[in-house]
């Protein structure tokens, strides 16, 4: 079931190489995803009726879970009207934000742009 919600969702096609097909992620992040908000419906389930007396009714699924995943996607088309590139692990606004080979192994290297530096530093 994940993969259909990986595919009906677009993360298969926001993964891999640009240009390429579309590739399912290499664990169930989906429904890891699923299981943290609803581990999280709960606390605040609990919560409520400590403070109201009154029970709560979650409601947890597979495509809502994968929705959130793809908040960088689907703001970028909103912002643009084209997809963006697939980029496999690089975060396009902090290229190089990648795993890189080096002599005795890969490393991976997070670089962020002056702009977000100073930004942050605020």
């Amino acid at each position: 079931m994940t993969a259909c919600a990986q595919a009906e969702w677009g993360i298969m096609e926001a993964t891999g190489l640009d240009g390429g097909p579309p590739i399912r992620t290499g664990t169930a992040i989906i429904d890891y995803t699923a299981g943290m908000i609803g581990a999280m419906g709960v606390a605040f389930a609990l919560l409520a009726r400590k403070k109201t007396g009154c029970g709560q009714h979650i409601d947890v699924n597979l495509l809502d879970s994968a929705l959130s995943h793809m908040s960088h996607w689907i703001t970028a088309y909103s912002l643009t009207g084209n997809d963006p590139p697939r980029s496999m692990s690089e975060n396009i606004p902090a290229t190089p934000y990648d795993i890189l080979a080096t002599k005795d192994k890969p490393v991976f290297i997070a670089v962020i742009k002056d702009r977000q530096a100073s930004e942050a530093e605020r």
